[in-house]
């Protein structure tokens, strides 16, 4: 099935990878609450990134997340982020870079991480942009519709909730 449409209609989804259920539940337990990484990455576009888990807390190159209920609260964890998750505010470029156009204001303000836009989509009724963070990562942040921010512009990344957390893969 296509994934929009069984989200979208369906009060039950089951998820098969390689063969077996690997969860059921409603659309919004699936997308929100999945039972794996596998699944997170499945179910919904979803940004990974690597952090350490203290407490109710992570630190990865956003800064620190707040944790989900019942993810692992020690130790390396992979985060899963959803573009509407990430909230994007206009930054200075970082020093010795190239002065761009700034982005959209009014999200940056405390933590995050400042990167540069590498890519943008829009689709009318919303958009998103791509954002090489430092250390090589590439963030997609889904925004409201309206004018996004030019490639090449810097912009302060942060999450705006808490995202869900899983056990780091070796």
């Amino acid at each position: 099935h296509d994934q929009q449409e069984a989200l979208s209609i369906a009060d039950q989804v089951a998820v098969l990878l390689a063969g077996r259920v690997a969860q059921t539940g409603e659309p919004t337990e699936l997308y929100s609450a999945p039972s794996s990484l596998e699944v997170a990455t499945f179910v919904g576009e979803a940004v990974v990134l690597a952090g350490v888990a203290h407490g109710a807390t992570a630190s990865c190159v956003l800064g620190e997340v707040g944790l989900a209920a019942g993810s692992p609260s020690a130790g390396a964890v992979d985060l899963v982020i959803r573009p509407e998750q990430l909230v994007v505010g206009a930054a200075a470029a970082p020093h010795g870079a190239p002065a761009e156009s700034a982005g959209p204001a009014g999200a940056g303000g405390a933590g995050g991480a400042v990167g540069a836009v590498v890519g943008r989509s829009y689709y009318g009724h919303d958009g998103v942009v791509r954002v090489a963070l430092p250390g090589g990562d590439i963030v997609t942040c889904r925004m409201a519709a309206g004018v996004l921010p030019a490639r090449g512009a810097y912009l302060c990344v942060r999450a705006n909730a808490a995202v869900v957390a899983f056990p780091a893969r070796a």
